[in-house]
């Protein structure tokens, strides 16, 4: 693998797969959508919705060394997503709005507390982050899983990534039917899954601290005994 920086991936072939090919990998619309019939139509509306909640965490701006830092740098991340939430008129709007619904029990008070409390700047941190370290790793396995054929990766049970020898080299996709799982995205540890076709050659729960060093070792282990 070539030079490379925490924005672009680049092979000896030349060929570069950027942060913004990511981003744009995980928000394409996927067939089974694009050609829905109208039963299916429910479920194409939920899909947009949640294609407009991953808009939203990956167009967050914040240094990367706040998202790749220590806990002081980890607050001061927090501390810019909640000032834009609290700028954020339509959004206290809305929850304004659904809270006065009454299939929610006009629970104004325990929508407000989500804000007031941070848990919604949490998610959105945390969520962040995990994107992030997703390109960060497929920068380290698209050089340690070279040459194994229908190799790809899932984190987190939600986005795959899939290497080949063909150009593109590196594809990711989100995996819509399990994207209730950015919720219990967590700031400590994330799993990952690598497999060949739909078998697993590793799983192993990382550290966003670690660099991967605990997953190549693995890997390189199981490549020996395959």
């Amino acid at each position: 693998m070539g030079k490379s920086n925490n924005k672009t991936i680049s092979d000896e072939t030349g060929n570069i797969f950027s942060e913004e090919l990511f981003f744009d990998d995980l928000l394409s619309v996927p067939e089974d959508v694009e050609n829905t019939t109208e039963e299916q139509e429910s479920l194409k509306r939920d899909f947009m919705y949640k294609r407009k909640v991953l808009q939203t965490i990956l167009s967050l701006e914040l240094p990367e060394s706040i998202l790749n830092g220590d806990e002081g740098r980890e607050m001061k991340g927090k501390e810019i997503i909640g000032s834009k939430i609290d700028d954020d008129e339509l959004l206290f709007g809305y929850t304004f709005y659904v809270s006065s619904n009454p299939e929610f029990k006009y629970n104004w008070n325990y929508m407000r507390k989500q804000l007031d409390d941070k848990y919604y700047v949490d998610f959105l941190f945390n969520a962040k982050r995990f994107f992030n370290v997703v390109f960060r790793d497929i920068n380290v396995l698209a050089d340690v899983l070279r040459g194994i054929k229908e190799a790809h990766v899932v984190f987190d049970g939600f986005v795959d990534v899939a290497f080949s020898d063909d150009t593109p080299h590196v594809r990711a996709k989100m995996l819509w039917e399990h994207f209730h799982n950015i919720a219990n995205v967590g700031c400590a540890n994330y799993m990952v899954s690598v497999m060949i076709k739909e078998n697993i050659l590793v799983v192993c729960k990382c550290s966003y601290e670690d660099e991967t060093g605990n997953l190549i070792e693995k890997i390189k282990e199981a490549r020996t005994n395959f």
